[in-house]
């Protein structure tokens, strides 16, 4: 091999780790100015809201949890690292999280298709999210409510029809749940709870407040539905 060649080759891979090296630098610039974002929000709305701020271990570091009151609906939100099988790594969500004290009524599950496996994780739209392991083994009824808008955004199941196309077709739950859908994608609700997660990191705090309240609204109507 000539020296022509071998010093292109030299100058070529130098220059493909230079590249590298930039690429990183700046993602890792990028990331780190959205954890200052985003704990610049999640103080904003202690300060505001009288939220309280705690930090969890998690996989890359300290993740934040803030829990307080919505709307008189108590609300988390929080950072979870979604795990995304075996070799595939860890994917960031931003979660916000209302749990009851008592299930739903009819034993209702109401997902959007793909809640999880549109932003990575492992359960798709028959799948029961209520439980990790039955949601790999067991499929649930993707059943129809009569309501064209809600049987289209969301797989159901239930133990009683009925009152779970009572609870979901009541015009606060009905119109919530449609606004939630439409702002974020992706909702959930069973047992006694009510989640609505987004594939990153939030940075904006009038974001931050819009998915509270979106949690919030759907909650208090099905508490009121349910009464």
């Amino acid at each position: 091999m000539s020296v022509g060649w071998i010093v292109l080759i030299v100058v070529g891979g130098a220059a493909v780790l230079i590249a590298t090296g930039i690429l990183v630098f700046f993602a890792i610039r990028s990331s780190l100015r959205a954890r200052r974002d985003a704990e610049a929000a999640l103080r904003e709305l202690v300060d505001r809201f009288g939220f309280s701020l705690a930090w969890h271990t998690g996989p890359f570091g300290p993740d934040p949890r803030l829990r307080g009151v919505m709307d008189g609906v108590p609300v988390t939100i929080g950072e979870h690292w979604l795990k995304q099988g075996s070799g595939r790594g860890q994917r960031l969500l931003t979660r916000w999280q209302f749990e009851g004290q008592a299930p739903w009524p009819g034993g209702l599950v109401a997902y959007t298709p793909g809640f999880r496996k549109a932003i990575g994780g492992p359960w798709g739209r028959v799948h029961d999210t209520s439980n990790p392991i039955r949601a790999l083994l067991a499929e649930v009824n993707d059943l129809e409510i009569g309501d064209s808008e809600l049987d289209r955004a969301l797989a159901i199941d239930a133990t009683d029809l009925a009152i779970v196309r009572r609870l979901l077709t009541s015009p606060d739950v009905r119109q919530s749940v449609l606004r939630s859908v439409t702002r974020f994608c992706h909702i959930r609700i069973r047992g006694s709870e009510v989640a609505i997660e987004v594939g990153r990191r939030v940075t904006s705090v009038e974001e931050m407040v819009e998915g509270a309240r979106c949690v919030a609204s759907v909650a208090k109507a099905l508490r009121a539905a349910s009464a």
